[in-house]
């Protein structure tokens, strides 16, 4: 449920409200999904956290197959950012 409340913040591109989703569910001790990674780089993007959602989405690369190459594009995005 946590993963698609902040699944839902992230379209309506309210970064903030899906990363507290994502913490809710953290501090619950739940796992969440393949996805959880996702959406919290999505989210940690829409607030302006490019180094806190680098490390999100190296983590979508290596484990969530359909999101991987969305993935590496914005990785390579914000390689160009920082340059």
């Amino acid at each position: 449920v946590y993963v698609l409340e902040a699944a839902s913040w992230v379209c309506a591109s309210e970064g903030k409200r899906a990363i507290a989703a994502l913490n809710a569910m953290e501090e619950r001790g739940l796992k969440g999904t393949k996805a959880t990674a996702w959406y919290k780089s999505q989210a940690l993007l829409l607030v302006g956290d490019g180094e806190s959602a680098e490390r999100y989405l190296n983590k979508v690369v290596s484990l969530d197959s359909k999101h991987r190459q969305t993935a590496k594009a914005q990785l390579e995005q914000l390689s160009q950012l920082s340059e």
